[in-house]
């Protein structure tokens, strides 16, 4: 559907480099937190009775961590230290909270940590002073799989096979802190990865197998970044560097959160294997998840946790949802541009100021991106392509959008008197007056319901009143996997099925786009 540069991915792969925690300091991370799981498991620890396990969560554990914009910045870095052995029932939060932390400040002491560990609403916090720059969080919390579950039972919804690592943390501003209660809050980084890797797993297997193929060794972890990883470092990137020119509109905290992003964009990537169109499919269609109540509630659910809004705070602070948006609005425009432009030299000045100087220069001068800036072109008009999806008739889904699965549309088309033929998607243009057909393959297990969304485009069908844009539903049986329509108006025209099951959009095909002459 559209002309992409391998030149300019190249370059953005390479600034996506830049942007990424360098090795020294990821291994140098995991060697300290690992030395705290080490200080927590010894045989005089006061929770070591307690089967302590600590991992990381948040960026660190998905490949996203982005390097700060200043120099003065650290990275701050996420772990969860899990007691599991341990039950609420005969423990506070705040008893919890203080075992860990009376734990973590005797390691800082014989460890000659000279920063004081701070304690903060659900962490404990060390610093450390070298040139490495990076902070840890330390989340102290417990299992409570089986608990989490009775309570997406007790809500109407199913619980998943991501249930089965979720934990309750500690928070000193909930009511039950520091009482003896079952209601605690609850998070599951571990299954919000498995979730975020299931978004990229094509892509993923992909780079894995190239890399394999290239090292004798085994494949770290921190080696295999998909176009998603990349991309959402790059997102970040640009909303530190745009928050901190226009903050002064808005407040300190209304800067878009990281957990916000992420989600968005994974849910809207579609396994692209260039970098390119995976970003530029992204900011184009997150705005298509986020979800609105009947009184115009934004809502972004925790995908492995359907109770949790990551929204909530923009009911409250009005502010922090118009400063998404323009933010959103701005990476729209500012990557249009980029896209638009003839030679990847023009393409990298104007990422400069969107990107920060230091890191797109830096990624000019790598040799693998200098190497093949020679051979790019690009049309101008690649990217205004996208804005045809964005028209005022498309309705947005009314449903939580959680994918955990895969749809896919076949399409064929008939005219009477002659065999029917398959069509592929944004093929050659079709005659008007011909039948078509589109079946839907998806691997979400049955019961649930299929939604199929016509819009079309152009004078004839405006003038015809057949824009539509809506929504038709079908079960799921073999008629409702099928959805017929006729090519009657000139012009560019799409169909997408929605799988739908306990009011959870599980899976979506994305536009498969029919042109009619």
């Amino acid at each position: 559907m559209h002309t992409f540069s391998k030149e300019f991915s190249t370059l953005l792969e390479v600034i996506a480099k830049e942007l990424d925690i360098p090795e020294s300091y990821f291994k140098q991370a995991v060697e300290r937190y690992e030395s705290i799981g080490e200080w927590l498991e010894r045989d005089k620890s006061i929770v070591t009775q307690f089967r302590p396990e600590i991992y990381p969560q948040g960026s660190f554990l998905l490949g996203t961590v982005t390097k700060p914009v200043s120099d003065l910045d650290e990275y701050d870095l996420d772990f969860v230290s899990e007691l599991k052995s341990l039950e609420k029932t005969p423990i506070t939060q705040e008893q919890l909270k203080n075992l860990v932390g009376d734990e973590i400040k005797s390691y800082a002491n014989s460890h000659n940590i000279k920063s004081p560990v701070k304690e903060s609403k659900r962490c404990w916090t060390l610093s450390y002073a070298d040139r490495a720059k990076f902070h840890i969080d330390i989340l102290p919390s417990i299992p409570d799989e089986e608990a989490f579950k009775q309570l997406l039972k007790s809500s109407g919804y199913s619980p998943s096979h991501w249930t089965d690592t979720a934990i309750a943390i500690t928070d000193n501003t909930h009511p039950n802190y520091n009482r003896i209660h079952p209601d605690w809050t609850c998070s599951n980084p571990k299954g919000y990865a498995e979730w975020f890797r299931s978004r990229m797993q094509t892509q993923y297997d992909a780079v894995l197998k190239s890399l394999m193929e290239k090292l004798v060794d085994e494949v770290p972890e921190y080696e295999i970044k998909t176009p998603l990883q990349q991309g959402i470092q790059i997102l970040k990137r640009h909303r530190d560097i745009w928050f901190d020119q226009y903050k002064s509109r808005y407040d300190e905290d209304a800067k878009p959160i990281s957990i916000i992003i992420t989600t968005l964009a994974a849910l809207a990537y579609n396994n692209e294997a260039d970098l390119q169109d995976a970003i530029w499919n992204i900011v184009s269609n997150m705005h298509m998840f986020i979800a609105r109540d009947i009184n115009g509630k934004a809502c972004i659910p925790n995908p492995v946790n359907p109770l949790e809004n990551f929204a909530d705070k923009w009911q409250e602070h009005p502010i922090r949802e118009t400063c998404f948006f323009d933010w959103l609005k701005q990476i729209q425009e500012d990557f249009r541009n980029i896209f638009e432009q003839s030679n990847v030299h023009n393409a990298g000045e104007l990422l400069k100021p969107c990107l920060g100087k230091g890191v797109v220069n830096a990624a000019l001068r790598d040799s693998s991106t200098s190497e093949n800036l020679i051979a790019y072109t690009a049309t101008a008009n690649t990217y205004q392509e996208q804005d045809r999806f964005n028209v005022s008739h498309r309705q947005a889904p009314t449903w939580t959008v959680m994918p955990n699965g895969q749809v896919k549309i076949l399409g064929t088309v008939h005219r009477k008197g002659f065999r029917s033929r398959q069509i592929k998607s944004d093929s050659t243009p079709l005659p008007k007056y011909h039948s078509l057909q589109f079946k839907a393959q998806t691997n979400i297990e049955m019961p649930y319901e299929v939604y199929w969304q016509i819009v079309n485009t152009g004078a004839e069908a405006s003038k015809a009143n057949g824009l539509r844009g809506g929504f038709c539903s079908s079960t799921s049986t073999t008629n409702g996997h099928i959805r017929k329509e006729e090519t009657r108006y000139r012009g560019m025209h799409w169909i997408e099925c929605f799988i739908v099951k306990n009011d959870i959009c599980q899976a979506r095909s994305g536009e498969f786009i029919v042109n009619i002459e």
